[in-house]
């Protein structure tokens, strides 16, 4: 498995707007991932009728066979609503993202979008697919420093997976262990 990087937030507006001049359907994938943080493979099989009229996203996952329900915040809800509106057949369209021959838009493709963003503003990272769900689970646990609901709203059932993600090594632990202060003057 490649190591990805997490999108860094303060080039977040940045890469959104690279995106949406670029292809509004790779802007609308990268605000479904980086909001819920749902693996790129289960966004693009996601199904008009699946967004049609709601504020949420119902999915089996791809890779754990679970159900989960995913909360759109309300500004993410109307793009994906205005998207599917103004770009989406109805009548003879399943899916909402489509490649360029009318077939299920594919995740190579969203790679190479993702990283030649990154490359043309200049940013260095390890970009993939997985970068979004990664932005999502950084950013969640440095607002929540609750890494049980982080790895919930994963579906990790592996706790050193979701710290993978997090960035949390041996490195990282041994120097915690290292800088703790424990309140001994001098022993």
């Amino acid at each position: 498995m490649n190591f990805v990087e997490p999108f860094p937030k303060d080039k977040i507006a940045n890469i959104a707007n690279w995106l949406k001049k670029y292809n509004e359907k790779y802007y609308v994938i990268f605000l479904i991932g980086i909001s819920v943080g749902i693996r790129s493979c289960d966004i693009l099989k996601l199904k008009i009728k699946d967004l049609e009229n709601t504020d949420k996203i119902t999915i089996k996952e791809q890779k754990t066979g679970k159900t989960k329900i995913f909360p759109l915040k309300p500004q993410i809800a109307k793009v994906v609503k205005d998207y599917i509106e103004n770009y989406c057949d109805k009548e003879y369209q399943e899916y909402i993202f489509l490649g360029k021959k009318g077939a299920r838009l594919d995740r190579s493709a969203v790679y190479r979008v993702f990283n030649r963003c990154v490359r043309e503003l200049g940013i260095n990272m390890k970009c993939g697919n997985h970068s979004s769900r990664k932005f999502l689970a950084k950013n969640l646990y440095l607002q929540t420093k609750d890494i049980a609901l982080v790895m919930e709203i994963l579906n990790h059932s592996n706790m050193r997976t979701t710290f993978h993600y997090l960035g949390i090594t041996q490195d990282r632990i041994d120097e915690a262990y290292r800088d703790l202060d424990l309140g001994l003057q001098t022993v």
